[in-house]
C-alpha cells in the first residue's frame, strides 16, 4: 500500500512538473504572427491567481460593438466607465467560485476534464492603481480583436443571477474549457486570430506573462 502511494505521488508530481515545463516552453514558441506592440490603441491584461482577463477601452466603437451589455445590466456607457473587462472560462468554476472559499472538488474536476464555457464582462473605471500589462494595437488589429471577442459568444442573452456585482454579467460562450484549453489558452488564441505575435500554448498565467514580455514588449 505504501509503495503504491509513493508511486502514485511520483506520477502526480511528474505530470504536474511536465505540464508547467510545457506551459513555459509554449510561452516562448511564437505562433507565427507578427502583429502587435506598435499601435496607438491601448489594451491591458490584468491577472488573477489562475487567470488573465483583457481590458478594452470604452471608446465609441467599443460601446457600439458591446451595446448588448447594457441590456444585461452592465453599465458600459455610464459616466466614469473607462474600460470593459472581458474574460472566458469554465462555467461551473467561473460562476460558482466567486472566492476560493467557494471552491468545490466537483467544480474543480469538471474544469479539469471539461466544462461548458462562459464569457464574463464588467464595467471598469480608472485603472491607474491596478497592475496591468499593456498591449499596443493598431486600428485594424483592434477591430479584429473586437470581432474575435464578439465571435466567442454563444448567445447575447446573459445568464441569470450569475454576476458578482451590479456592474458585470456572464454569457454562454463557444467552446469548452479543460486543463489543456484553459482561459489563458483561449486568450492567446484570440490574440493569434487577431494577428498578434504571442506564445503558441499558454495554459497558466505565467505563460501569458512570459509571452507578453517576449513578444509584445518593445
Amino acid at each position: 500500500m505504501k509503495k503504491t502511494f509513493i508511486i502514485s505521488m511520483i506520477l502526480i508530481v511528474t505530470i504536474f512538473v511536465s505540464y508547467v515545463v510545457a506551459a513555459v516552453l509554449g510561452a516562448f514558441i511564437p505562433n507565427g504572427k507578427t502583429g502587435g506592440g506598435s499601435g496607438d490603441i491601448e489594451v491591458h491584461l490584468v491577472s488573477g491567481p489562475i487567470h488573465y482577463d483583457v481590458l478594452i477601452p470604452a471608446t465609441p466603437v467599443t460601446l457600439e460593438t458591446f451595446s448588448f451589455l447594457e441590456d444585461a445590466g452592465v453599465p458600459i456607457s455610464m459616466s466614469g466607465v473607462e474600460w470593459i473587462l472581458v474574460g472566458w472560462g469554465a462555467r461551473g468554476f467561473y460562476i460558482e467560485t466567486k472566492n476560493f472559499s467557494d471552491m468545490k472538488v466537483r467544480t474543480v474536476a469538471q474544469a479539469v476534464f471539461g466544462d461548458a464555457a462562459v464569457m464574463h464582462f464588467a464595467a471598469v473605471g480608472n485603472i491607474d492603481k491596478i497592475k496591468t500589462e499593456k498591449l499596443l494595437l493598431s486600428a485594424p488589429e483592434y477591430e479584429a480583436l473586437l470581432s474575435n471577442l464578439i465571435g466567442a459568444l454563444q448567445s447575447f442573452d446573459a445568464i441569470e443571477n450569475a454576476g458578482y456585482t451590479n456592474t458585470d454579467a456572464f454569457f454562454p460562450a463557444k467552446g469548452h474549457f479543460n486543463i489543456f484549453r484553459t482561459c489563458n489558452v483561449w486568450l492567446a488564441k484570440v490574440f493569434r486570430d487577431t494577428g498578434l505575435r504571442f506564445g503558441v500554448w499558454t495554459p497558466i498565467p505565467l505563460s501569458i506573462s512570459l509571452s507578453h514580455q517576449r513578444f509584445q514588449t518593445h
